[in-house]
């Protein structure tokens, strides 16, 4: 999952100071959005990746751009949810760290 954040970082920019702007519960919609995704390509075989994009934007589930949710297999996924997780739980301390009520 670490390995996961540091891509997230180095190859898509996604850093600490873009992570911070982000007090509404993106990080976590997002990670959220990744599990679903994971679960329904375990769940339902017949689903493919492209459905369940077209599900999760189509409810307004994925916090961010559309192209930004990229569904491909389950462990990608279980990463990718990993990875936002961790951006979160530490942009919640460098939040607490500093002071700022939640």
């Amino acid at each position: 999952i670490r390995d996961e954040r540091k891509r997230q970082i180095e190859h898509y920019g996604f850093t600490h100071e873009k992570d911070d702007l982000y007090v509404k519960g993106e990080l976590l919609e997002a990670s959220n959005c990744y599990m679903l995704a994971a679960t329904n390509l375990v769940v339902y075989k017949d689903k493919t990746p492209e459905q369940i994009k077209f599900i999760l934007i189509k409810d307004e589930m994925w916090p961010f751009p559309p192209e930004w949710l990229k569904i491909t297999d389950v462990n990608s996924c279980l990463r990718k949810a990993g990875g936002l997780l961790v951006a979160e739980m530490d942009r919640r301390q460098r939040e607490e760290a500093a002071g700022l009520d939640f």
